[in-house]
């Protein structure tokens, strides 16, 4: 192509097959640390509490995801998931983009729903 294209993305994580969920866990297990530390900086408990079912129990679930088993499952480093993770932090808005396969893999469901779970606010 002339010029180059359109930049889609601001970063790409090559990731193994099914360790999309993983990842969601690990941001998800992020995210609930960043509120610990900052409390009401992070996660919108008005939404949370409006829109919202068994919150407590995922947040405890979530805390239980483990570096080892995330790096497992994504082959990523604790680098790469961190940096990731700061760009979340940073951004004011997120969108979160699969290619094709998403819905075509074993874990589908659950890792759609994880996704949206913790990027709600």
């Amino acid at each position: 192509m002339v010029g180059g294209g359109t930049q889609l993305s601001d970063r790409f994580l090559q990731i193994r097959l099914g360790g999309d969920q993983a990842l969601f866990q690990a941001f998800n297990r992020m995210l609930l640390e960043a509120e610990d530390t900052a409390p009401g900086t992070v996660l919108d408990s008005d939404f949370i509490t409006a829109h919202t079912h068994r919150f407590e129990a995922f947040a405890e679930q979530t805390r239980k995801t483990s570096w080892d088993d995330t790096l497992e499952a994504t082959g990523l480093s604790v680098q790469e998931i961190e940096e990731s993770f700061r760009d979340v932090l940073a951004a004011e808005k997120i969108v979160v983009c699969w290619a094709m396969g998403l819905t075509q893999h074993r874990h589908s469901v659950p890792t759609i729903r994880n996704g949206l779970h913790g990027f709600v606010s």
